[in-house]
C-alpha cells in the first residue's frame, strides 16, 4: 500500500501533497532534536535523518536487497551516528 502511495504522490491533490510532505518534515525535525549541535551539524544531521525516515530508503534495502528490518535500522542508526562523528571533525579509518 505504501509503495502505491509513494508511488503515485504526484498525482494526488496538491493539498494533500503538501500535507505528506509537512509530516515527514515534521517528524525529521523531531527525530533530529536531540541530537543539536551548531547549524552546520544540525543541517547535516536532519539531511541523513530524512535520508534515514524516506520509505525508499527502507524500501531499497529492505524489499530489494532482503535486508530485515532490524539489519536496516542498525545500518541507518550507524548512518546518523556516523555523521555525527564526520561533523564533529573525527576521521574514519580506511577500510583499506
Amino acid at each position: 500500500m505504501l509503495t502505491s502511495l509513494y508511488r503515485d504522490r504526484a498525482a494526488m491533490p496538491g493539498e494533500r501533497q503538501r500535507s505528506l510532505q509537512e509530516q515527514t518534515e515534521l517528524s525529521g525535525d523531531l527525530l533530529a532534536a536531540p541530537f543539536g549541535g551548531n547549524a552546520s551539524q544540525r543541517r547535516l544531521t536532519r539531511a541523513v535523518i530524512g535520508h534515514a525516515a524516506s520509505f525508499w530508503t527502507w524500501h531499497s534495502p529492505c524489499i530489494e536487497h532482503g535486508l530485515a528490518d532490524r539489519q536496516a535500522v542498525n545500518v541507518m542508526t550507524g548512518a546518523v551516528l556516523g555523521t555525527r562523528r564526520f561533523s564533529e571533525g573525527r576521521q574514519f579509518r580506511s577500510l583499506s
